[in-house]
């Protein structure tokens, strides 16, 4: 079973008409999001699914990671999350997400709002001293689903992603020269670097590599003159 529409659940429609499986991918998207009702909403869902006899996969976020995030409701709740489904599940997998790439419209997202902006000539702030992770729809299809079938990694947190820590200022280069169109923005020393380790378990996966920065925007961005 396959909760959710998003870019996430579409990457795993295989899963759908499993009965062993549900692949939880629907929920709050919005790190910035403060309504206590989405919050609300996303927990009641997760209760409806946890089942005693079923693997449940949930999808959280490097997020928790951020020094600067730590207070937020995002993080609290996504911390909150996890700890009811390892308190609750008796078997599941919890991945710990960064920024996804690839097909999402979501405008919420880092990449889509950098390049929404710069498609449409917007100026924005941009956080000179932040950095963030990046990982393809396409990497998360290549390994996730083989570590979600072994029953070796039942009750685990991993963390995934295809990137290597980048700075924000970095990622807006690599958008230019994917879109040849020059971003509009004005630089401030602010944000935070924070490292993520990336799991055992995921880099000694077959299917994982480390992405190319530029090969992995141009994968998904049309180029515009």
């Amino acid at each position: 079973m396959v909760v959710g529409n998003g870019l996430i659940a579409g990457a795993f429609s295989l899963f759908k008409e499993r009965e062993d499986v549900i692949i939880f991918a629907s929920g709050v998207s919005n790190s910035s999001e403060t309504s206590s009702e989405a919050y609300a909403r996303e927990e009641n869902l997760l209760r409806n699914h946890l089942r005693k006899n079923t693997l449940l996969v949930y999808f959280s976020t490097f997020s928790v990671f951020d020094p600067s995030l730590s207070n937020s409701a995002y993080v609290k709740h996504k911390l909150a999350m996890e700890k009811l489904i390892q308190t609750e599940s008796n078997s599941h997998i919890i991945f710990r997400l960064p920024i996804m790439v690839g097909g999402s419209k979501n405008p919420n997202t880092l990449v889509n709002f950098l390049v929404n902006n710069i498609h449409q000539n917007q100026r924005f702030t941009l956080y000179s001293k932040a950095c963030r992770y990046l990982l393809s729809v396409e990497d998360l299809t290549n390994i996730l689903p083989s570590i979600i079938n072994d029953s070796k990694f039942a009750n685990g947190i991993y963390n995934v992603s295809s990137t290597d820590q980048l700075r924000v200022t970095d990622i807006v280069s690599g958008l230019e020269r994917a879109l040849n169109k020059k971003a509009l923005f004005e630089s401030v020393e602010k944000g935070d670097c924070y490292a993520v380790e990336i799991s055992e378990e995921i880099k000694s996966h077959p299917g994982f590599t480390i992405s190319n920065l530029d090969k992995l925007l141009t994968k998904y961005y049309t180029v515009k003159a």
